[in-house]
């Protein structure tokens, strides 16, 4: 499935072009690519800048004082929006192998030009297995 989240106004737009409410990201698959693309929003509207530094995190706790992030179990950032101004965050098939099945915490943190950092979205999150396990290392 791919993700496509919008700050602030708390929607996302799942592949075919349904908006749902985001309540949580509900899973991710093991050891399977995870497509997921931010558009930042101020005030329910687009973010045309091209300046913001965009982090997706999941870990095992919902908060911890580790300031660089070295306990997250996946983690994601861009610095470069396309021309719609959408942050791609997607995942590997690699990052997603490492975490046992699971409920995880993740967010989404926009960091400004000149320093300020604004958490945007975030919540729980299932990582789940599968039977085909000889894909983890691959791609």
């Amino acid at each position: 499935m791919t993700l496509l989240v919008h700050s602030f106004c708390d929607i996302i737009r799942a592949i075919g072009g349904v908006w749902r409410h985001m309540a949580r990201l509900e899973t991710i698959t093991r050891g399977a690519t995870f497509p997921l693309f931010y558009v930042h929003q101020e005030d329910c509207k687009v973010y045309t800048g091209d300046d913001l530094t965009v982090f997706f995190t999941v870990k095992t706790v919902e908060w911890d004082t580790v300031m660089d992030d070295s306990t997250a179990i996946i983690k994601s950032q861009s610095s470069t929006p396309d021309n719609d101004h959408t942050y791609d965050l997607s995942l590997s098939a690699s990052q997603t192998s490492t975490p046992e099945p699971g409920s995880y915490f993740w967010d989404i943190r926009v960091r400004y030009p000149g320093g300020r950092i604004f958490k945007t979205i975030g919540g729980s999150v299932d990582i789940i297995g599968s039977p085909t396990n000889r894909s983890l290392t691959h791609d």
